[in-house]
């Protein structure tokens, strides 16, 4: 078991210095280095769809790189979108 299940940084660097595998973007900002992990997650709120939509089109075109859509609906349950 790792001893530092989650970390929280100012700066993202791949590998993480705690071992961590999956990263999350939480301020809807995409980083590159996040590419480095083996999954990263970008959340955001209304105010970065289109930032989000224009993420979503460059890493389609990434090589190796498999993405997923979460969308909550109005009774706060999650499923896969569009």
């Amino acid at each position: 078991m790792d001893a530092e299940p989650i970390l929280i940084a100012g700066t993202l660097e791949a590998p993480a210095l705690n071992g961590a595998r999956h990263v999350a973007l939480a301020d809807g900002a995409w980083r590159e280095a996040a590419l480095g992990f083996d999954r990263a997650f970008l959340l955001f709120d209304d105010g970065r769809i289109d930032d989000a939509r224009a993420i979503w089109r460059t890493l389609g075109a990434a090589e190796g790189v498999e993405r997923h859509f979460w969308k909550q609906d109005e009774r706060g349950r999650w499923s896969e979108g569009p």
